[in-house]
C-alpha cells in the first residue's frame, strides 16, 4: 500500500484552480497565480506546497483509483464460486478489453441481476471475441497494452 505524507501539502493554495495559457503554464485560482511556469525563469511563481501538490498529482491520481478498488470491493457481493467461474471464463478473452469488460459485467451483475442473465452475456462477450466478431473494437486498442497484460497473466501463473 502506498501512504502519501500530505503533510507537505499543508498551505497549498485552496481550489479551485483553472489552467491558462498557451505561451507557459499559469495555474490560477479566483484571484492570482498559483503556479507560473515559463521559459524565462523570472516569470516563475508558486510555492513550494503548490509545486509539490502539482508534482504529486500522478502518486495521488493512483491513491484515489486505489481507494475506489477497495470501496468496490467492500460493496462487492461475489461469492467465490462467482469469482472462480469468471476468473476462468477471463482466461478464454482474447484480448484485455474483453476480459476487463467481463470482470466489470461480473461485478456489477452478480450483485444486481438474476445471475443466469449475467452468466449468458459473459459467455456471450466471450464467445464474439473467439469467433472474431469484436476484433474491429480490439484494433482500437494499443497492442503494447495487450502484449503486457497477457505477459503479466503468464507471469502470474
Amino acid at each position: 500500500m502506498m501512504v502519501i505524507d500530505t503533510s507537505k501539502y499543508e498551505g497549498h493554495t485552496p481550489a479551485p484552480w483553472a489552467f491558462r495559457g498557451p505561451q507557459g503554464l499559469d495555474i490560477e485560482n479566483e484571484t492570482h497565480a498559483v503556479v507560473s511556469l515559463y521559459d524565462d525563469p523570472r516569470m516563475r511563481t508558486g510555492g513550494e506546497a503548490d509545486m509539490q501538490l502539482i508534482a504529486d498529482a500522478p502518486l495521488l491520481l493512483a491513491e484515489v483509483n486505489r481507494l475506489k478498488r477497495v470501496l468496490f470491493w467492500l460493496m462487492d457481493s461475489m461469492d467465490d464460486d462467482q469469482r472462480n467461474d469468471t476468473d476462468k471464463l477471463k482466461e478464454r478473452a482474447v484480448h484485455p478489453s474483453i476480459a476487463d469488460f467481463v470482470q466489470r459485467l461480473a461485478e456489477w451483475g452478480f450483485n444486481n441481476c438474476d445471475n443466469g442473465y449475467v452468466w449468458e452475456a459473459m459467455c456471450a462477450v466471450i464467445e464474439a471475441g473467439e469467433r472474431g466478431d469484436l476484433d474491429d473494437l480490439i484494433g482500437c486498442y494499443d497492442d503494447d497494452e495487450a502484449d503486457e497484460y497477457f505477459k503479466n497473466k503468464e507471469e502470474e501463473k
